[in-house]
């Protein structure tokens, strides 16, 4: 049996802000690359911007000016699908096995 590593592309709600989710995100990520696991983050950030670090690669995305603050670091975008296409291209280029995604979460009282 072949020993291959699954290549992740990991879309964290949190990553640069200052809280806990964003904390174990940034741990994930130095996880995969402390042990050379093909890895790609792809955040929103203060710009749009690509980088790579030994096996990851990041993707970061500049929210819009019409974001909507949630709290004092995390912000909703209602205009971030204009990314679509540079994430798509990311994707096909990385060849990820598996996409990660992260994301609040919104239960009603039926659903508990």
């Amino acid at each position: 049996m072949e020993n291959k590593n699954l290549r992740v592309a990991f879309f964290p709600d949190s990553f640069l802000e200052v809280n806990g989710a964003a904390m174990t995100s940034q741990r994930l990520v130095g996880y995969a690359k402390k042990n050379g696991y093909p890895f790609l983050c792809i955040h929103a950030g203060k710009k749009t911007a690509a980088a790579k670090d030994r096996s990851v690669s990041y993707l970061s995305l500049k929210r819009s000016p019409v974001s909507i603050k949630l709290d004092e670091d995390l912000a909703y975008d209602p205009l971030f699908q204009r990314h679509t296409n540079r994430v798509l291209r990311e994707l096909i280029s990385f060849r990820p096995d598996l996409l990660h995604i992260t994301g609040l979460v919104s239960r009603s009282k039926n659903s508990l």
